[in-house]
């Protein structure tokens, strides 16, 4: 009787399921054999297509069992042949799978951990079709917290039964934190993800950069003394009546708009537990991915180390070539050491209302008039 130990896969919750064994009589002489199951796990209602029969010596013949599934599962079917002189029997054993099931692993790896703002970075996910049925699945990625997924090295997939295929996602990172890449195979019928934990932290010895000073969320020119130093003077018009109430136009010119050239300012301090001390710091300010030049013509400031407490680091740059918006920046900080440079790059935005070119006059607005960054999502309120 054959097979002894084969595994075969069917479907959950079918019905009509058949697997066949082979029955030898391996004597010189005829003989009748009884036939029945056994059958456990999900396997269940077995009948067979034959249950006694009659061999000559030397011949064999199929018999065909016909079962129903359950759930997801393991199991086993066997068949035993009962002659007047020799016995023998024949199993299978029956895994019982989704008729459409994906597995993407691994669930919670851990990469090695990256320092911020730096990308090219890549994960290998296997994904394999652990259903009955082939299928094909659309690939994608995700990344959380400080990690942006760039893509995936496919996008659609198709595997057979139990077949698996590798996938790359590929990811930046941002500031220092911890976050995850995930990509996801779906079809029409089923989907999973797997994921990976990103950590991102600051090489050791890099100096801890504080942004409160720079706070691009609000641009009050009351927090600072003279109006920060800009000229700032709004006008009105000759009112008319409107309801019986006099109205104005309150037009607002600020000096600030005409020419702008933001500050930078951040709380610098070095590393406590690097065991080494800086000679010195260094600034520098990256906008759209390109380094501005300062007001002095260098890319670069450096500062003399002033010592264990936090130091303000300042800067100002010529912002006028660029129109009313939000933009990306970072703020790259640099401790110089014996051994090299160790830097913290830190992102940010910065926003620039520039009124150069107002319909009114370079520097005028209407006073409270909002202008939408729609890109952005943010809102800022001149005058």
């Amino acid at each position: 009787m054959t097979p002894h130990a084969d595994t075969i896969k069917q479907p959950s919750n079918t019905s009509g399921d058949t697997t066949s064994f082979w029955v030898y009589n391996w004597g010189t002489c005829a003989q009748g054999y009884d036939l029945w199951t056994t059958a456990t796990g999900p396997i269940s209602s077995v009948t067979l297509d034959k249950t006694r029969i009659q061999l000559n010596g030397g011949t064999g013949t199929y018999v065909k069992a016909t079962y129903n599934t359950g759930p997801v599962g393991s199991g086993s079917l066997t068949l035993t042949a009962y002659g007047s002189v020799t016995q023998d029997n024949g199993r299978y054993t029956v895994t019982v799978v989704p008729p459409y099931s994906v597995a993407v692993t691994p669930d919670g790896g851990n990469t090695a951990p990256h320092p911020p703002n730096t990308g090219g970075y890549s994960e290998t996910f296997t994904v394999q079709n652990t259903g009955y049925y082939s299928d094909t699945y659309t690939i994608t990625c995700a990344g959380f917290g400080p990690v942006t997924c760039t893509g995936t090295s496919t996008g659609t997939l198709t595997l057979g039964s139990g077949a698996s295929q590798m996938v790359t996602g590929s990811y930046t990172v941002g500031s220092a934190g911890t976050g995850s890449l995930t990509v996801r195979a779906t079809s029409a019928n089923a989907t999973d993800g797997g994921s990976y934990i990103v950590p991102v932290t600051l090489p050791p010895g890099a100096p801890v950069v504080d942004l409160t000073p720079f706070n691009y969320k609000k641009q009050d020119y009351a927090l600072c003394t003279h109006t920060c130093f800009a000229t700032v003077y709004v006008q009105s018009t000759v009112p008319y009546f409107s309801w019986d109430t006099p109205r104005s136009v309150f037009l607002a010119y600020n000096s600030d708009r005409v020419n702008p050239k933001p500050f930078v300012h951040v709380n610098v301090s070095p590393d406590p537990n690097y065991g080494q001390t800086p000679t010195e710091y260094r600034l520098q300010v990256r906008v759209n991915g390109a380094f501005v030049t300062f007001l002095n013509g260098d890319q670069t400031l450096r500062f003399a180390y002033p010592g264990a407490g936090t130091a303000r680091l300042g800067a100002q740059f010529d912002a006028s070539s660029y129109t009313t918006g939000a933009y990306p920046m970072d703020v790259v900080v640099t401790a110089l050491y014996a051994g090299g440079p160790i830097t913290n790059d830190v992102v940010t935005k910065l926003v620039v209302v520039n009124e150069r070119s107002s319909p009114i006059a370079a520097g005028w607005t209407l006073e409270r008039h909002l202008f939408r960054i729609r890109k952005r999502r943010i809102r800022l309120t001149s005058g």
